[in-house]
């Protein structure tokens, strides 16, 4: 997982000990403190699962940010990019980015520089990063 200061544009490194923010709810019409990216390619059958998690994980009363989810579908052959756009329907604060060409760089850089969140992050679709990691890393 990376983490971006959005208006300084260079990369963060966690702290040591988090410091924590105000809670807030999350609108997506809403000033966002924290993006978290998701690139996807061809993961239709994963998508889902993972967003679902990744949601109710920001979402949750001891997460002190405002956080929207990106989806970015990286010309995915499959459904991909109607399972996201169905997933964004179904969730507050999910939106949903096409890319006509393949490239996890290229999805995060179109993602990260249209972002109007101070914080943004990557999360691979399959969660490989543990959860429990992104509040200490976006604290800052």
């Amino acid at each position: 997982m990376l983490v971006m200061d959005t208006k300084q544009r260079q990369v963060l490194r966690p702290p040591t000990l988090p410091q924590m923010g105000s809670p807030a709810a999350t609108a997506p019409t809403s000033h966002i403190d924290v993006d978290v990216v998701v690139p996807v390619y061809n993961e239709q059958v994963s998508l889902p699962a993972c967003i679902a998690k990744l949601h109710a994980h920001v979402n949750r009363d001891d997460f002190p940010f405002t956080a929207r989810i990106t989806i970015v579908d990286n010309a995915s052959t499959d459904d991909t990019l109607k399972v996201a756009r169905d997933l964004a329907a179904c969730y507050d604060g999910i939106v949903v980015q096409h890319l006509g060409e393949k490239g996890r760089g290229r999805a995060l850089r179109q993602a990260w520089l249209t972002s109007t969140a101070s914080v943004v992050a990557y999360m691979d679709v399959d969660l490989s990063t543990d959860l429990a990691a992104l509040l200490p890393l976006v604290a800052p």
